[in-house]
């Protein structure tokens, strides 16, 4: 399964985009900092505690390029959306391991 494969499988989500006070600190695998490099000309890593990705008004510069790390807030039940998004349906701990998983092995580059 290639990135944007494992990225569609995803639960969909109905986000608000209210979440930006929780855009902390982030890991994203060589493959998707490149992307988003090469893509949108901008550098993982975070300015006084913000996220270097998130725009002035606190939107998600790269949100169709964001990591899995990323996309997988909120679908599960330890990361619920505080304003009220619910996926599709839930993931277990088990099925983000396993999305994760391969990403972090370099199993794409």
């Amino acid at each position: 399964m290639d990135l944007d494969a494992r990225y569609a499988a995803l639960p969909a989500l109905a986000c608000q985009q209210k979440c930006q006070a929780v855009c902390g600190p982030i890991q994203a695998t060589p493959v998707e900092r490149d992307r988003i490099l090469r893509r949108h000309h901008r550098v993982l890593g975070h300015l006084n505690r913000r996220c270097r990705l998130l725009t002035d008004d606190g939107a998600c510069a790269v949100y169709a390029d964001r990591p899995l790390v990323c996309r997988v807030v909120g679908l599960t039940r330890e990361t619920a959306c505080p304003h009220g998004c619910v996926p599709e349906r839930w993931l277990t701990e088990r099925e983000v391991i396993d999305l994760m998983k391969p990403l972090y092995q370099g199993a794409y580059r």
